[in-house]
Formats: C-alpha cells, sequence, structure tokens
C-alpha cells in the first residue's frame, strides 16, 4: 500500500500558547475572512476557521508562517463540523470567466434591491400580490420582476456583459424607462390572461416566481461553493512574518469550515447593527464557536515546555471542553509529536 500524501488529522497552528488555552476553554472562533480572487478583488462577508492536513513532518515551512503551537483534531471531527478541503483556483480555472463573475456581480446587487429600496418603479408588484394572489413573500417576488425584466434587457443590449451597477450609475433614467416599458407589457400580459381566465393569470406568476426561485437556489449554492475557493498563489503576509512574499498558497492543503450571516428583509436594526460590529472586530460571538470533546482531539502541541507548561497552568483549561487530566495525557513539545 503506497503511503498517503495527507495527513488523517486537521491542524489549527497559532503563534500562541494563549490561544491554544483559549480554544480549549471555549472552541474555536470563526474569524471575518478577506480574500483575494484571480482578476477580481472584493471582501466576502463570511467567517471562517481555518485547518490544515499537511503531515506534521512536512509542516515546518507552514509553522514559520503561522505558528508552532497546534490543536490536532480528528478528520471525522472536521467532516461533521462542516469543514472542506478548499479548491485553489487561478484566472484560468473554470467557474471564473468574466460572464460568471458579472452574474455573480448582477445577483448580489439585484437581491439587495429588491430586499431595501425601491429603486425601480416597479408598476406590477402591489399589482400581483392584490386580492386572492398565491403566498408569495413581497422579496421574494420583487426579486423575481426584478430577475425578469433585466434578464430581458439584458437579452436585447448589444453589450455582451450587462453590468446592472454600471447601468445604474451611468444611464439610471435610461435603464429606468426601459425596465417599466417591460414591466408594463407585462402587466399587459397579465391582464388579457385574467380577462379571459383568472387561474390562467394566476397560473403564470406561478411559473415566475418557480423558475426565479429554482435560479435563486442554484446561485445560492454556487456562492456557498465559491466561499470554498482560494488563490493558488499571490503576494501573502504570513502571520508571523512583517511584510508580503509570493507564496504558493496551494502548499497550505487548508480545510475551512464557514459561517455565513444572512440578512433578510425583517431583520431587526439591532441584529444588523450586531453583523456589522462583527465585521469590525473580525470575530463571531464564542456562541457561534466550534466546539469538541475529547474523543475528536489528536493532541495538543505546544512549541516547547515553557509553551507546554503554560498551556497546562492556564487559567482557562480549568473550566474548557477538556479535562485537565486529558489535557496531561495529550500535550506533547514539537519534539516529543510523532503522528500515528
Amino acid at each position: 500500500m503506497k503511503e498517503r500524501l495527507s495527513s488523517d488529522n486537521l491542524y489549527h497552528f497559532t503563534k500562541n500558547a494563549e490561544t491554544v488555552s483559549k480554544i480549549i476553554e471555549t472552541g474555536f472562533r470563526f474569524s471575518f475572512c478577506n480574500e483575494s480572487v484571480p482578476n477580481e478583488s472584493y471582501t466576502r462577508n463570511l467567517f471562517n476557521v481555518s485547518f490544515c492536513d499537511i503531515k506534521f513532518e512536512e509542516s515546518e515551512n507552514h509553522r514559520k508562517c503561522y505558528g508552532n503551537n497546534a490543536i490536532v483534531l480528528s478528520k471525522d471531527w472536521g467532516i461533521n463540523k462542516g469543514a472542506s478541503p478548499v479548491r485553489y483556483i487561478h484566472s484560468n480555472s473554470p467557474g471564473l470567466s468574466e460572464p460568471y463573475k458579472l452574474s455573480r456581480k448582477n445577483y448580489h446587487l439585484l437581491r439587495g434591491l429588491s430586499l431595501n429600496i425601491p429603486l425601480l418603479n416597479k408598476l406590477s408588484l402591489s399589482h400581483y400580490l392584490s386580492g386572492n394572489q398565491p403566498s408569495f413573500e413581497q422579496s421574494d417576488f420583487e426579486f423575481a420582476l426584478l430577475y425578469l425584466n433585466t434578464s430581458l434587457m439584458e437579452d436585447d443590449t448589444k453589450d455582451e456583459l450587462f453590468d446592472i451597477k454600471k447601468e445604474l450609475s451611468e444611464n439610471l433614467d435610461s435603464f429606468k424607462t426601459k425596465y417599466n416599458e417591460l414591466d408594463k407589457k407585462f402587466i399587459n400580459l397579465y391582464n388579457d390572461l385574467s380577462a379571459r381566465k383568472k387561474e390562467d393569470a394566476l397560473l403564470l406568476v406561478k411559473y415566475i416566481h418557480s423558475l426565479i426561485k429554482r435560479i435563486n437556489d442554484l446561485h445560492n449554492e454556487f456562492i456557498k461553493r465559491d466561499n470554498y475557493t482560494r488563490i493558488y498563489e499571490e503576494n501573502f503576509q504570513c502571520p508571523l512574518q512583517d511584510r508580503k512574499v509570493k507564496r504558493i498558497l496551494y502548499d497550505e492543503r487548508e480545510w475551512r469550515a464557514i459561517s455565513i450571516l444572512e440578512i433578510g428583509e425583517n431583520d431587526t436594526t439591532e441584529h444588523l447593527s450586531n453583523v456589522s460590529s462583527y465585521m469590525e472586530e473580525g470575530f463571531l460571538p464564542s456562541t457561534y464557536n466550534l466546539s469538541f470533546i475529547e474523543s475528536d482531539i489528536v493532541a495538543i502541541l505546544a512549541e516547547d515546555e515553557i509553551a507546554k507548561q503554560k498551556i497546562l497552568q492556564s487559567k482557562e483549561i480549568e473550566t474548557g471542553l477538556l479535562s485537565k487530566e486529558f489535557i496531561e495525557k495529550n500535550i506533547y513539545t514539537l519534539e516529543e509529536f510523532r503522528e500515528k
């Protein structure tokens, strides 16, 4: 049997022994993630916890970047917690075409418009939702109409790439005029059907809503998938270094767990304020932490004997997720540890 290239364990390396003690006390906290993507710079509004499955005996370069103290967990624990290997990408990787990136950008913009501001004179909304209409959430159907009409506008444009944000900023009046023309045509179609048979008009609305819902679900699935991508190489500053250097991030063999905070139409001002404060602080509160039990732990690693004693004598471990007896049996210095 050939030797495995990756470890059966997940390692979370960190600079300070105190951080290890804090993880033992409350679990892994989610930190705000801001990463580069080839050909495009944007901030991902997500929080993650990162691990790697590099074999310990091959981890020296990784430890020079992130630190020599660690919590080592079973891969089964990571899988059960939703952690997944990262897909490393470059500018020519599948899923990075300009139409795809613009489609994602347009989708986010339309989602925001449907939730927040009546920027366009969406004449049809109250018309469709009045009377004995199907029980659609207003924001959902608002989004369906936005998606439908802007898709028709995109079909009519001569540009290969239809950038809604650019259209709104540079050609707002023209955009609104075209949009409302399409909206009125749809109202006329709806009224004609309704005059002949009300059920047919309602069925048309139901068909559109159902189709857009599936498109919406597909977009959301793509977004989740893309959150598990990372650039293959870039100028990267390691936490333990004071400058950026060219680094092949693919060598980090990252696994990550992600927590995405949804912001909906009916969220309170307090919730929105909390989300904003989490982003400013860079971490989610401890209620979101990834927890573990003793059977999930493979080892606790300390840089040296001094760091080992810091962990063993810290107050955090007295009331943490692991018993002190367990910690004493499973803590090793780097020199002592051997991966099984």
